[in-house]
């Protein structure tokens, strides 16, 4: 065998081996991605005992998600967005607020919901609706001291009452009441210029 021959044997061996190195490689991460991915779907279907759900973690002032990655969108109350959405831009444009000035908000009203409830136990009570359009479970969210959260976190004047949409009437009448009291003592974000009294003619 000529010295070009078998340097093309060895080139052709190394090749064979490098594309066989590249499929395997190929198939481990495809493999890698569908282990990943179902172990994330088995964990989703876990069935949550909502009478004491576990907060992993919390998206801004007024949803979280529970252990099971499922989000839960707490009933009748809105905090400012924190995030980047049309409906930023909407309440930007009805309250006449910066989206920036809004985001900031927002931030200091997850911080607030963040420190109140994360990693803690809660009990989920539904009304009439249990998901909205966004399949997000709509719940009243007890804390395990029987805290009403979405009471607290409007009482502290960190998020607004929403009652453009019917639910229940007593918790109903509990965030009027939180609202007027967040708002007539300035407690959080009341206490800001222009603060969340701008973003009340966004809702």
């Amino acid at each position: 065998m000529s010295r070009s021959a078998h340097r093309h044997d060895r080139f052709s061996t190394l090749k064979f081996i490098g594309i066989a190195l590249a499929a395997i490689i190929a198939v481990f991460a495809v493999a890698h991605r569908q282990y990943f991915y179902s172990r994330i779907a088995e964990t989703t279907k876990q069935t949550v005992d909502y009478q004491n759900a576990y907060i992993r973690k919390v998206i801004d002032g007024d949803t979280i998600i529970l252990a099971n990655y499922e989000k839960v969108r707490l009933i009748g109350i809105d905090a400012p967005e924190r995030y980047e959405c049309d409906k930023l831009f909407r309440n930007a444009s009805d309250s006449g607020l910066d989206p920036a000035e809004i985001r900031q908000m927002g931030t200091v009203s997850y911080e607030f919901l963040r420190k109140t409830c994360e990693k803690q136990y809660v009990r989920l009570q539904f009304d009439h609706e249990r998901y909205d359009r966004y399949g997000r479970i709509l719940a009243f969210v007890f804390l395990e001291d029987g805290t009403l959260l979405n009471e607290l976190i409007v009482q502290e004047g960190y998020a607004l009452a929403m009652l453009r949409f019917e639910f229940n009437h007593n918790y109903r009448k509990r965030l009027i009441d939180a609202q007027e009291q967040a708002r007539t003592g300035n407690k959080g974000l009341w206490a800001e210029r222009p603060g969340l009294k701008a973003l009340l003619k966004s809702l």
